[in-house]
């Protein structure tokens, strides 16, 4: 059997929020043509999560495998409405999707907004070209609630 491990970060776990960061920041480049992310701008979104993470409003969670982080979430209490959490980005490295990493990340995260936030929902926020996604959100209940269109000029 393979040997995954899942755990919840901390302030402590900067370069793990530090990666969590970079893919962060270089993620939009996979749906928007012209993005550009940049060191500056992942060493501070790295400083927000470590501060973010003192307050406890905050939730990371990675699973490894051989020391290696093959999957995480982060989301947030929202700061404007205290009964939603919102996923700020989930990420899967190629060779493991499809695996279920995503999904247990995702039921993990369900426990900790109902029991420690005492939410009410999850909002989440998928790029359309982004089908697997989701299809797994539809299976553990999400829904559509609006459409974001765009047009270029």
């Amino acid at each position: 059997m393979e040997d995954y491990k899942q755990r919840r970060l901390t302030s402590h776990d900067e370069a793990e929020l530090y990666f969590i960061a970079k893919l962060h920041e270089k993620l939009p480049a996979g749906w928007i043509d012209d993005y550009q992310g940049s060191e500056e701008t992942i060493q501070n979104t790295t400083k927000e999560l470590v501060a973010k993470h003192q307050h406890q409003h905050v939730y990371c969670s990675i699973i490894e495998h051989q020391n290696k982080v093959i999957s995480y979430i982060w989301a947030e209490l929202n700061e404007s409405n205290s009964k939603q959490v919102d996923i700020i980005s989930l990420w899967t490295d190629e060779a493991y999707r499809g695996q279920g990493h995503a999904k247990q990340l995702k039921i993990a995260l369900e426990t900790w907004a109902k029991e420690d936030m005492h939410a009410e929902k999850i909002h989440t926020t998928v790029s359309s070209k982004n089908t697997n996604m989701v299809k797994l959100n539809e299976k553990l209940g999400y829904h559509t609630a609006y459409y974001r269109m765009i047009k270029p000029l």
